[in-house]
């Protein structure tokens, strides 16, 4: 059997908070669809804070095979650099740059945190993935 560090708690809370079970592997073909299905759902009334929360749940499952002896390391650790990226770059950078006084996070303080701990000035994250620049900053 699969897991267990959490006593499968963490598998429960997620289909309950989020109308899905957790997957393993955030860079997973199946993973957009899933992610799609949580956004369509929307159990906690914010498309955003819905996926954010499912993928949060996800990496804990990650982690829960890794320490449990199911996956390997560098299988948790390709997980949370998936997450990092989605969710900490992406938004610091900006999803939508027309859009970006509308993103549903701060930028200001996120940056100032973890720019730095990713080896970013500030000035790199004022270019989003797409490499636009955002519209506030000169």
């Amino acid at each position: 059997m699969s897991g267990g560090l959490f006593d499968y708690r963490d598998t429960g809370l997620c289909d309950d908070i989020t109308g899905a079970y957790p997957q393993v592997g955030l860079n997973d073909a199946a993973q957009p669809e899933l992610a799609k299905a949580v956004r369509t759902l929307n159990k906690l009334g914010d498309k955003d804070v819905s996926e954010i929360c499912y993928d949060l749940f996800c990496l804990l499952h990650s982690f829960d095979w890794y320490r449990s002896g199911d996956t390997g390391r560098s299988d948790y650790e390709a997980d949370v650099k998936a997450f990092k990226e989605k969710w900490l770059i992406s938004t610091i950078c900006c999803k939508d740059c027309e859009n970006w006084d509308t993103e549903w996070i701060s930028a200001g303080p996120i940056e100032r945190h973890f720019c730095p701990i990713l080896g970013l000035s500030t000035r790199d994250s004022f270019t989003c993935g797409r490499g636009e620049k955002r519209k506030d900053v000169p």
